[in-house]
C-alpha cells in the first residue's frame, strides 16, 4: 500500500537540533556538545578519516539584532588521517574557532553575494531549528588539514622542468636490473 509519506531521512553523523524559537533572547546560551562514540565512528566515516576519537562543540549562542543568532565557539576534535605519502596513520588534534551569524529573512540564495567587504562571511539564514552536531561536523572538515604526512614521510619526489627540456634523469627503466640479472645468467649458461 503506497503511502503520501516521504522515506525517512538516514540518521545523522552526529545531530543535535536545537529549536530556537524556544529559547530566551534576553541572555546568552553556553553550548557544550559531544559526540558519541558511535557518533564518532560515523563522522569518521563520512569525512574519510581512521578514526575519530573525540568530538566537541563549545560556546556561546546569543540574541542578535534584527531576530537572529550568533554563535562564537570551537569545535576540538581528536583523529586520525592517512598520510597521503605513505599510507601510514597521522594522528591530528584540531582545535578550530567558529562563528556563525543566522540572520532573519536571508534568501538562502542571496547570502553568496557580498555587498559590504567588511561584513562577516559567515552569514547563514535564520533556520527553525539549529543542528549543533552538523555545525560541528562542517566545521571539523574545514578545518581538516588536506595533505596530511606522517613523521618521517620525505617529500614527494617531483621534477619540474620547463616545457621541452631534458629530464633531470634520463627516462627510468624500472626492470633494467632484470633484464641485467637475465643477461648475467644467459652468460653463466654458455
Amino acid at each position: 500500500m503506497a503511502t503520501d509519506r516521504p522515506p525517512p531521512a538516514p540518521a545523522a553523523e552526529f545531530s543535535r537540533p536545537l529549536r530556537l524559537a524556544r529559547l530566551s533572547r534576553a541572555r546568552p546560551h553556553q553550548i557544550d556538545e559531544a559526540a558519541t562514540a558511535g557518533e564518532c565512528a560515523r563522522v569518521a566515516r563520512l569525512l574519510d578519516l581512521q578514526a575519530v576519537s573525540k568530538l566537541r562543540l563549545t560556546g556561546r549562542l546569543e540574541a542578535a539584532a534584527g531576530g537572529g543568532w550568533t554563535f562564537r565557539g570551537t569545535v576540538g576534535a581528536s583523529l586520525t588521517q592517512t598520510c597521503v605519502a605513505t599510507l601510514q596513520p597521522v594522528p591530528a588534534r584540531i582545535d578550530a574557532p567558529v562563528r556563525r551569524d543566522y540572520v532573519a529573512g536571508l534568501d538562502a540564495d542571496a547570502r553568496d553575494i557580498a555587498l559590504d567587504p567588511d561584513a562577516p562571511d559567515e552569514l547563514e539564514p535564520l533556520p527553525e531549528t539549529l543542528d549543533l552536531g552538523a555545525l560541528a561536523v562542517e566545521e571539523l572538515a574545514l578545518a581538516l588539514p588536506p595533505y596530511p604526512r606522517a613523521r618521517g614521510a620525505g617529500p614527494a619526489a617531483v621534477e619540474a622542468r620547463p616545457p621541452g627540456a631534458a629530464p633531470l634523469e634520463p627516462d627510468p627503466k624500472p626492470f633494467a636490473a632484470l633484464q641485467a640479472l637475465k643477461r648475467k645468467l644467459d652468460d653463466s649458461d654458455g
